[in-house]
């Protein structure tokens, strides 16, 4: 159990910085809102291919149940993170079919934040052995397979 509390105190603490640096980095490098809106996916691609390189290798360890366990955990991302940026979308727009300008802006935010939490979950799958010494994942495994670490 205090395995799990620490692993989800850290996704939250992670989700938080990597949330702000993202945030600057977009401010910075943006025009306009499409830029800005465009930054921001992008950002989020790049840290989903990360986290699937990350997945791949996990999963290229496993077998049997775990391999199973594993892949059925892949698709609820996938399906969590939809879902849940489709209502919180729903719900920047008061409930309502009237859309807000804004609305994207909220969305890809939304997705950005899933996929940073995807990607650590992925790092501390990655390195188990950092659980429970570790407040961060710092395994050699990222320095191979994503260049840091």
């Amino acid at each position: 159990m205090m395995r799990l509390t620490k692993l989800a105190f850290a996704l939250v603490l992670t989700c938080a910085n990597f949330s702000a640096s993202a945030d600057d980095s977009c401010e910075k490098k943006s025009i306009t809102r499409d830029d800005y809106l465009a930054c921001t996916n992008e950002d989020t691609k790049r840290i989903l291919n990360d986290a699937e390189k990350l997945y791949e290798n996990i999963r290229g360890k496993l077998k049997g149940k775990s391999l199973k366990e594993l892949d059925r955990n892949h698709e609820l991302w996938d399906e969590k993170s939809q879902s849940d940026c489709k209502i919180f979308g729903m719900a920047f727009n008061d409930w309502t079919d009237n859309y807000m300008p804004d609305t994207d802006f909220q969305v890809a935010a939304c997705l950005e934040d899933a996929a940073k939490q995807r990607l650590e979950f992925y790092e501390w799958l990655s390195c188990p052995g950092d659980m429970e010494s570790s407040e961060h994942p710092e395994c050699s495994v990222l320095k191979r397979i994503l260049g840091k670490g």
